[in-house]
């Protein structure tokens, strides 16, 4: 019973404040580590592509790169409004949309891994991250704008230009853009819901 009360109060207190280093160190080291494991699971793809698409191609590692970057600064007191931005919005909208796609191939082969399953609980563990924090996090109406802007160029890129990371099955397709583009309009939506309400 202690250990649950214990859990409770440290839930809560991260829900207050995620920015404290006793949260900001795992937080940093999950990210990190996670971003790695990531750009080995985009390597077959990376390897097919220039180096210089490399960032438009590896999504989910990209944005957990970019909010550990966040985090970092954040542990150092230097935080840059513009990353932090980008950061918290693109964890959310991949990690929802890696899970979207995933269920989605669970639905239509009934074939569900132990790898995959961790991969969707990972990228839960995004969405719910990113949501924390922003919930806690103050960005300008210039970095929020810099962040959408930054999602709607990666949709264009990936899903006119066919640079979007592999799929699961073959018809997945139009699925994963129309998932890419709502949930590039979500997360910026509730960023300049929290800009305009000055809940930051």
């Amino acid at each position: 019973m202690n250990i649950l009360l214990w859990v409770i109060k440290i839930w809560k207190d991260l829900l207050r404040n995620p920015w404290q280093p006793v949260y900001l160190v795992p937080f940093f080291v999950i990210n990190f580590t996670g971003s790695i494991y990531g750009y080995w699971w985009y390597s077959t793809q990376l390897a097919e592509n220039a180096w210089y698409l490399w960032p438009l191609i590896s999504d989910s590692p990209l944005s957990t790169t970019i909010l550990a970057v966040s985090l970092l600064l954040g542990l150092l007191e230097r935080r840059i409004s513009l990353l932090t931005a980008i950061g918290l919005v693109t964890t959310i909208k991949y990690g929802a949309w890696a899970m979207v796609v995933l269920t989605h191939y669970w639905f239509i082969s009934g074939d569900i891994s132990l790898v995959e399953f961790g991969l969707w609980l990972g990228h839960l563990g995004m969405v719910m991250e990113g949501f924390i924090f922003m919930k806690n996090s103050r960005v300008g109406r210039f970095a929020a704008a810099g962040a959408v802007l930054w999602m709607i160029i990666n949709d264009a890129v990936d899903y006119i230009f066919g640079l979007h990371p592999y799929l699961f099955a073959a018809g997945q397709e139009q699925l994963a853009g129309a998932s890419a583009v709502l949930l590039t309009v979500l997360p910026g939506i509730i960023m300049y819901k929290k800009i305009y309400n000055n809940v930051v």
